[in-house]
C-alpha cells in the first residue's frame, strides 16, 4: 500500500485545527478522519453509541455538571462542528440532547472546554486513527491538581471491518475517588 493521498487545502486557506496540531501526522490518518478534520468550515457526523454513566450519587452529580448523556444502547448521535475562527464549537447531540464544548490550539496541544473547565491534550496519530492524551485540567482558569482532575481516555480511530467513510469513537471520563462518571462508544459516519 502506497502512502495516502493528500487531502489539499483550498487555496489560500489556513490549516484547519486538527491539521495545525498534527502537522505531518495528519496525512499519516486514515482516509475519514483526514476528510472529516481537513474542512476548513467544519463538518456534521452521525452515528449510533452506547453510553454508560456511573453509579452512585456522587458520579449522578459529575454526569449532570458535565451535560453527560443519558445511558443507553444504540443511542442516535449528531454531531456539528462550526469553525468560529481558530476555534471550533463541537455539538453533539445524543437523542436530541445537545453537549456543546469548545476546541482550539494552544501551542501543540489541544484544549477543550465545557463551561468553566479546561482539559488539555496531546494528539497523536496512532495505529489506525488519533489518541488523546490528557495532560491536565482547569477550573476557572485554576489548575486542577492531578490527584483531583478528571482522568480523560478518548480515541478516534478506523478499522477494516467498518463501511467505508466510517469511524469509531470512544471516551470514557472518570473521576478520582468516585470513578465512572460517563463512557460512551460507538461509530460514526461522515455526514457532510
Amino acid at each position: 500500500m502506497g502512502a495516502p493521498a493528500r487531502i489539499e487545502d483550498p487555496p489560500g486557506s489556513a490549516p484547519t485545527l486538527y491539521q495545525g496540531l498534527l502537522g505531518e501526522q495528519f496525512d499519516r490518518l486514515p482516509e475519514p478522519l483526514r476528510r472529516f478534520h481537513a474542512r476548513p468550515l467544519g463538518g456534521a457526523a452521525s452515528g449510533t453509541m452506547r453510553v454508560l454513566r456511573g453509579h452512585g450519587w456522587l458520579a449522578g452529580v459529575a454526569a449532570w455538571l458535565s451535560r453527560a448523556p443519558p445511558a443507553g444502547e444504540a443511542v442516535p448521535v449528531e454531531m456539528r462542528i462550526a469553525v468560529e475562527g481558530e476555534r471550533e464549537r463541537w455539538t453533539r447531540s445524543f437523542a436530541g440532547r445537545p453537549m456543546v464544548t469548545r476546541q482550539w490550539r494552544a501551542g501543540d496541544e489541544l484544549v477543550e472546554a465545557l463551561g468553566p473547565s479546561r482539559v488539555h491534550f496531546r494528539v497523536r496519530v496512532e495505529g489506525e486513527g488519533m489518541v488523546f492524551e490528557q495532560l491536565r485540567a482547569t477550573l476557572l482558569g485554576v489548575p486542577v491538581p492531578a490527584l483531583l482532575a478528571p482522568r480523560i481516555e478518548a480515541r478516534a480511530q478506523t478499522h477494516a471491518g467498518l463501511p467505508g467513510g466510517a469511524w469509531v469513537v470512544f471516551v470514557r471520563i472518570a473521576l478520582p475517588g468516585i470513578g465512572l462518571v460517563v463512557e460512551y462508544s460507538g461509530t460514526m459516519a461522515d455526514a457532510g
